[in-house]
């Protein structure tokens, strides 16, 4: 596979991220700046979002078992968000990751956006 230099990737990846940065962007009312070393997207708001996006062929398989297990767990059914905590043993917890869905978190971003 050919790469145009820019930190080797190919120029298909490259057009594939810019793509997914550009639906992203539409899809949560932002903008895509997506310029190498700086923001991917932009989300407007009191607080802001700086969104660095990446794609993958298939989403790794802890994350993607970790939410299964947060959707199957939930007490409250559709009532609770699920969410994905991962945390390095003997790390800091202010560095650790919550993650979600973004069907999810979209759902979280309106309400807050609404209170505003």
């Amino acid at each position: 596979m050919a790469t145009d230099g820019a930190f080797g990737m190919s120029s298909l990846n490259r057009r594939r991220g810019k793509e997914n940065e550009r639906y992203l962007a539409k899809r949560l009312g932002g903008r895509r700046l997506g310029t190498m070393g700086k923001v991917d997207v932009e989300i407007p708001g009191p607080v802001g979002l700086a969104v660095e996006c990446k794609e993958r062929k298939v989403m790794p398989t802890f994350i993607r078992n970790g939410l299964n297990q947060a959707m199957a767990n939930r007490i409250n059914g559709e009532n609770q968000l699920p969410v994905f905590h991962i945390h390095a043993l003997n790390g800091d917890h202010d560095e650790d990751a919550m993650v979600m869905r973004l069907v999810d978190w979209e759902k979280i971003w309106r309400k807050y956006m609404e209170g505003t």
